[in-house]
């Protein structure tokens, strides 16, 4: 009695492709979510309307200077400076 491999293989493959296309997909809609930042990968410089005492997370704590943020700043960070 002879086995159809053919068959068998090709439900295989089906079966491989199928799930690694939804494992693609499932990690490329995660992958989003990982660009949370850590602190200190990014500092924000305001130079009107910061305060080095704020942490630089965001615009509304803005550091108010260039070398206060870049001694917060993580290595390769990014430090955004206002356009006052």
């Amino acid at each position: 009695m002879a086995i159809n491999n053919s068959r068998f293989d090709s439900y295989n493959l089906l079966i491989f492709v199928t799930i690694l296309i939804a494992l693609a997909v499932v990690f490329s809609f995660g992958m989003g979510n990982v660009a949370a930042a850590n602190p200190g990968d990014t500092i924000y410089v305001n130079s009107s309307g910061g305060n080095d005492s704020n942490n630089g997370s965001s615009w509304l704590y803005a550091k108010q200077s260039i070398g206060k943020a870049v001694g917060t700043v993580n290595i390769n960070g990014t430090i955004y400076l206002a356009d006052v």
